[in-house]
């Protein structure tokens, strides 16, 4: 897989079509898997947090989200394709409800919304 090292953070650079395969791979199969989806904030975190570093860098998916990785690339002389994560969850829900797969939502208890408010969310889309 092609993938860029920004700040000892190795990001995979895949189009649209890639990803999705790979996602469909990941679904079907009997393991499981991690996809993150990384930011500026998590780069600069990586740097100074070693176990930060190596959950992302041992991901199945490391995913650029936002501008500051893209931006980062384009240092190094290369082009990344940039996958929101809010984006992504959004599609990978229509995936589950076109396909009628089942879906479990892990919450982190200091995150901005609790499981309810998440669930209502979910349901209302």
């Amino acid at each position: 897989m092609n993938s860029i090292n920004i700040f000892d953070v190795f990001l995979d650079n895949l189009t649209v079509k890639q990803l999705w395969d790979k996602l469909e791979e990941f679904i079907t199969s009997k393991t499981n898997h991690l996809v993150v989806t990384v930011n500026a904030e998590f780069t600069l975190l990586a740097r100074k947090n070693e176990l930060f570093r190596n959950i992302l860098n041992g991901a199945d998916l490391s995913l650029p989200d936002g501008s500051g990785p893209a931006l980062a690339a384009l240092t190094y002389g290369k082009k990344i394709k940039r996958h929101v994560g809010a984006d992504l969850t959004a599609n990978l829900l229509n995936y589950a409800q076109n396909n009628n797969l089942p879906v479990a939502v892990i919450n982190w208890r200091g995150g901005l919304s609790n499981s309810k408010e998440l669930t209502e969310k979910i349901v209302s889309r």
